[in-house]
């Protein structure tokens, strides 16, 4: 719910800000009918963006319609720019416009930036879906519900936004100015990324510095527009308050309650504006630093062979249902993880043992909410029952046998299992040949035999084991690499 929250945050919010403030600036009166073409428009504006961005069905064109419509909001932002300007400056001496005059500078200036929010959120919320099914489920109506919390308050914001400005005109030029330059800065980042991936401009080391930097500030751009947001709203409203305190002694007593009510206003306005800040920022912070964040695996038990190359562990402690998640170190120093779970209950006991990762979705692994087990990569929901059987998002099946109430897992399975796994640790080998120490990321030379990896600390100790390498193996007993600590 707070991924579509925070997206329309990001594409809309601002420019709802600008509209109230231009409205605002030019005394736009918000009849029903100037509203409903207000809304009509902007709904015409979205449609319109949707439309545009399926068409775009190669990375190419997608770039070039971003970067139409990046240079369409620049423009808007300088248009808006001079009729806030020739408002603040001229307005008082000259006679007011019509408001459908109004409405369509506002819609004229405003449109591109529109366009520009519905393009970002259209490309941001492409790799989400609204549900998992095609049918009516609760994920469905949250999201749905989400989107129109968002439109709401888009619309609430606007309108505090608008009240508050007509009361406080004399803030309008700077908050606005302050707003549109900040727009217009990362919408030139992105406008100069895109023309440096299709090669518009040439790639200069200054170019590419200034976008990066701009880039790297792109996360904080609604936290940055919010606090401008509530300094505008304290500054004004500390105003308010001064005017208050600047009240003659020799007022009558009418004119006191009217100053009075005045500052009421202010102060009713100036909350409501701060709660619509705050809401944003409540918004932007619950998804970027909780909701967004990749669900975290539990912590997974090491688990060391015995002398006979064995991983033992007991039926009767990871049949409850729940995942139990463990990590074997490889001989060459990969963290493979893998984990047991009762596929039914505990009067039908079936463990299943599997690597923790996917065929298709590598080694990001499973994490357990509830009863349900999930991929961490896709999201897909794994029917507990069919995990340790082939094919799908499910686990990769660890080969394994149950003897005595217990579950074996043979070294040899576990060391098949690095190749799914992409983290590498610093362990301490033996060199088989001179009985040497080293390091499995430092040593010059490695070879892999009968399914193990080993390490040497010269050439000539590579060569004389790969010549004959049981001359140097264990006669009898496991016959596998020596590790004598890891590090990681």
């Amino acid at each position: 719910m707070s991924f579509y929250l925070s997206v329309i945050a990001q594409s809309f919010m601002p420019v709802f800000l600008v509209v109230a403030c231009l409205a605002a600036s030019l005394q736009l009166r918000l009849t029903k009918k100037t509203t409903v073409i207000g809304l009509s428009a902007i709904a015409v504006i979205i449609v319109a963006a949707g439309i545009l961005y399926r068409t775009c069905t190669i990375a190419s064109d997608l770039i070039e319609l971003k970067m139409l419509v990046q240079v369409l909001a620049l423009g808007g932002a300088i248009l808006c720019f001079l009729v806030l300007f020739w408002s603040w400056r001229f307005s008082a001496t000259k006679r007011q416009p019509s408001s459908y005059t109004i409405a369509i500078t506002i819609l004229v200036a405003i449109g591109p930036m529109f366009l520009q929010g519905a393009l970002m959120y259209f490309d941001v919320t492409s790799v989400h879906t609204m549900s998992a099914t095609a049918v009516l489920n609760s994920e469905l109506i949250i999201n749905g519900s989400s989107i129109i919390l968002g439109v709401i308050a888009c619309l609430l914001t606007f309108f505090f936004c608008f009240v508050f400005c007509k009361k406080q005109p004399n803030f309008i030029f700077p908050f606005a100015s302050i707003l549109l330059v900040i727009m217009s800065l990362f919408w030139l980042a992105q406008l100069g990324l895109s023309a440096l991936q299709t090669g518009s401009i040439e790639i200069t080391a200054e170019r590419v510095s200034f976008i990066a930097k701009l880039s790297d500030l792109e996360a904080y751009r609604l936290y940055i527009l919010i606090a401008v947001l509530l300094v505008f709203a304290v500054c004004s409203y500390r105003y308010s308050v001064w005017q208050q305190k600047r009240i003659p002694a020799g007022v009558t007593r009418a004119q006191k309650r009217k100053d009075r009510a005045v500052y009421l206003q202010s102060r009713r306005q100036f909350n409501q504006l701060l709660l619509t800040g705050v809401f944003w920022g409540a918004t932007a912070s619950y998804y970027d630093f909780y909701a967004s964040l990749p669900p975290q695996r539990s912590e997974a038990l090491p688990v060391t062979p015995d002398a006979n190359g064995n991983v033992i562990l007991p039926i009767e402690k990871v049949k409850d249902g729940r995942l139990h998640r463990f990590s074997y170190i490889s001989s060459d120093g990969h963290r493979v993880r893998f984990f047991l779970i009762n596929r039914f209950d505990e009067q039908n006991v079936k463990i299943a043992v599997v690597f923790d990762a996917c065929m298709i979705c590598g080694d990001e692994g499973y994490i357990q909410e509830g009863n349900e087990v999930y991929c961490i990569a896709c999201g897909v929901r794994v029917f507990v029952p069919s995990i340790g059987k082939e094919g799908g998002c499910n686990p990769i099946p660890l080969k394994h046998r149950e003897e005595n109430g217990q579950i074996v897992i043979n070294r040899r399975a576990l060391e098949k299992g690095a190749t799914y796994f992409s983290e590498q640790i610093e362990i301490t080998v033996e060199d088989p040949v001179s009985k040497a120490e080293l390091s499995n990321m430092s040593a010059p030379y490695s070879y892999e035999h009968d399914g193990f990896s080993y390490f040497f600390a010269s050439e000539h100790n590579y060569d004389l084991f790969r010549e004959n390498p049981e001359r140097y193996l264990p006669v009898s007993g496991a016959k596998h690499p020596k590790q004598l600590s890891t590090r990681g």
